[in-house]
């Protein structure tokens, strides 16, 4: 035997100095494989290698040149050995199943053809070995394959099942009565059920949906009322498996092709992987939504580069997370588990075809160099673990957000109710609490913190949560969260979204600040009194007064008025002139000062000596009115135009009356307080009348 490998090494020692590997070096490279590796002395000393496949360029200028050779052994392994010594010599391998050129599945035969794609640009644009690379070939040509003795898993396959996409495992899919035919799974939907089968989580899944399918039409499944028999579920279906165990893998199948809105075909099924757009139906969003893994992630290796994307696959893997993996080629992306590698990193793939191909394959072997880059079609959707297996409490929402109103004025009280289930291994002991946020995501106000709240594992609660009202708040629409905290800790984090709960509900609020200037009276040759109102809303008032001026001046003076009375007596004034006036307040609302206007009217003071006509002999009865009410005025003065403005500072009625009496009808008219504006010929003079 040790001549046997003496030779093998000779011959591989004459191959080095050229870019090409031969079939007989590349059959010693396989046969060396074997001979390290296969566990039995009575399989190492029967060993029969067989060609099974040979990679060969297309391009002209590659004549003749092998991308690959694999070779079967003993019909229950294979190994892929490269053609050329730019890359490392060992492709891939398997001692689960041998290689058969003529069934190769899509996702298996894309993973090969992303080997060609980068061999044939290594050698098409000349590019040197690595010096990984050089000095694997440098190791076989020294005697040394100890390459091929640390190939030893440093984490076993953890995905026991070997599932498929037909016949058997679509006994729940759609059904096409043309071709009587029905439609395989879809590589996405077995590779899902494989990961959420090796974690037997969830019981019983979240919610419910359905789409509609352009052919098979609508399409269904209720998670929430579905019993998973993992139980029943065996490592691979047959023709003598019971009927049980195939309707529990087909449905379980079948809801994970729903979840993602699988686009059925009875050749070919197809979806999406990763979650690009938030509620994009994918593996990634289904398995948080449906089934409940709510920490799952989806990256690419192109976004991390190869180190990191090696690093993130081990450690996942190291702590027995299964990844839902993707590839990219020509005909699509196609999915498969990945669940094992060895000392090497090779990593070890399910293919979901009925075990057949699955093994061991180099992802960062080839190095391409910086001038291109094929990582971008691989990814992967990880970090999947069920909640009772987190080592913590889990809180998800199961149940909507009950507001006792959507709309309401501020200061105005209301409550919030919900349900919470911790679905994790240990009690949560913390606080709760209910944040008001604005479009950014910032919060705005608090509802209520919550106390000293206990949630077992596997129970839910019902939460309830009042507020007295909102201050100092702008008015528009926010949003609405759940949030907790753990005992001690000050961090607060929201509540995870499960199933068609959503943890976000919209509370709008109402209620602007609106200030009225009143009416101005005592009016004399150097004097006038000022009246002002506001109504209270939403922000706060933090300050209030007038601004006036001179008719004909272009800026206002400004008085600012400290007293709960909006009243201000003006002095000093010019006779004979005459003035423009308008109150404002100052609110606070959000983080943001603003300052709100009345409406401006004008007042001309007394010529000197002359005394000041009466302006404030105005009457409106009856108050508060039931169907009408009227106004009188005094000699001498003048009504014009009349408006009634409700609380928001809408004009509601307006009128220009003709009589000395005014009769102002109310019944069509809201029950409420309403603002009356007398324009006379004197001044405008501000009423309040409430209309029952």
């Amino acid at each position: 035997m040790k001549n046997i490998i003496s030779v093998i090494l000779s011959c591989l020692f004459l191959v080095v100095s050229a870019n090409s590997v031969d079939s007989i070096t590349a059959k010693n490279i396989a046969v060396s494989f074997f001979q390290t590796h296969l566990s039995h002395k009575t399989q190492k000393s029967n060993i029969e290698i067989s060609l099974a496949y040979k990679a060969t360029s297309q391009r002209k200028s590659n004549e003749n040149q092998a991308y690959y050779y694999i070779f079967n052994a003993n019909n229950n392994a294979y190994v892929i050995v490269t053609g050329t010594n730019r890359t490392l010599p060992i492709l891939g391998y398997s001692f689960e199943s041998s290689f058969n050129p003529n069934q190769i599945p899509d996702n298996v035969l894309n993973f090969l053809y992303e080997y060609e794609r980068e061999i044939d640009y290594i050698l098409t644009h000349n590019i040197s070995a690595s010096t990984e690379t050089q000095q694997a070939w440098n190791d076989l040509n020294n005697k040394d394959i100890s390459i091929q003795k640390n190939i030893k898993s440093s984490v076993a396959p953890l995905v026991n099942t070997k599932w498929s996409q037909s016949p058997y495992y679509n006994a729940a899919c759609p059904y096409d009565s043309k071709t009587k035919r029905r439609a395989v799974t879809g590589c996405v939907a077995t590779t899902m059920a494989q990961v959420i089968k090796y974690w037997e989580f969830p019981q019983i899944g979240y919610s419910d949906h359905s789409y509609v399918h352009y052919y098979f039409g609508e399409l269904s499944a209720d998670f929430k009322n579905t019993t998973y028999r993992y139980d029943l579920m065996p490592h691979t279906l047959n023709s003598q498996t019971t009927s049980d165990s195939v309707n529990a893998v087909a449905t379980l199948i079948y809801h994970c092709g729903v979840a993602v809105e699988m686009d059925y075909g009875v050749d070919a099924s197809g979806a999406y992987i990763d979650e690009f757009t938030v509620g994009k139906q994918s593996a990634e969003y289904a398995m948080r939504i449906y089934y409940g893994y709510s920490d799952v992630k989806s990256t690419s290796r192109y976004a991390l580069g190869n180190i990191a994307w090696t690093n993130l696959l081990k450690k996942e893997l190291s702590e027995g997370r299964p990844l839902i993996y993707r590839g990219q080629g020509d005909g699509g992306g196609h999915a498969f588990v990945c669940d094992g590698y060895d000392a090497n990193d090779y990593f070890h793939f399910n293919w979901g075809w009925n075990g057949s191909y699955d093994g061991y394959f180099i992802l960062n072997s080839l190095n391409p160099g910086p001038y291109y880059d094929f990582t971008s079609y691989q990814g992967a959707v990880y970090n999947i673990y069920p909640p009772n297996k987190s080592g913590d409490f889990h809180l998800v929402l199961y149940s909507d957000l009950q507001l006792s109103t959507s709309t309401l004025d501020c200061e105005e009280p209301f409550s919030l109710t919900t349900k919470i289930l911790n679905n994790g291994e240990y009690d949560f002991q913390g606080d709760l609490k209910i944040s008001i946020l604005n479009g950014a995501g910032h919060e705005m106000a608090q509802m209520e913190i919550l106390e000293n709240q206990s949630i077992q594992p596997n129970a839910d609660t019902l939460i309830a949560f009042q507020s007295e009202g909102i201050g100092g708040i702008s008015t528009g629409a926010y949003k609405v969260k759940v949030y907790y905290r753990k005992t001690n800790d000050t961090l607060w984090n929201p509540v995870v979204n499960i199933g068609s709960y959503v943890n976000e509900a919209v509370l709008r609020f109402e209620g602007e600040v609106v200030a009225f200037t009143d009416s101005v009276s005592d009016v004399e040759s150097q004097s006038a009194r000022l009246y002002a109102s506001f109504t209270k809303g939403c922000a706060s008032v933090v300050d209030k007064g007038f601004k006036w001026k001179k008719e004909y001046e272009q800026s206002y003076n400004t008085v600012f008025v400290e007293d709960s009375l909006f009243v201000f007596q003006l002095s000093n004034l010019e006779s004979n002139t005459t003035y423009k006036v308008r109150a404002y307040v100052t609110t606070y609302a959000s983080n943001t000062y603003g300052t709100i206007h009345g409406e401006e009217i004008s007042f001309t003071t007394t010529p000197m000596g002359v005394e000041n006509i009466e302006t404030v002999d105005v009457n409106l009865f009856p108050n508060p009115a039931k169907d009408c009410f009227y106004i009188t005025v005094g000699d001498g003065i003048k009504v014009n135009k009349i408006k009634i403005i409700n609380v928001l500072g809408g004009v509601v009625l307006s009128v220009i009356p003709t009589q000395d009496i005014i009769h102002i009808h109310t019944n069509h008219l809201a029950s409420g307080m309403y603002y009356v504006h007398i324009y006379t010929n004197l001044s405008v003079i501000r009423k309040k009348v409430y209309v029952e």
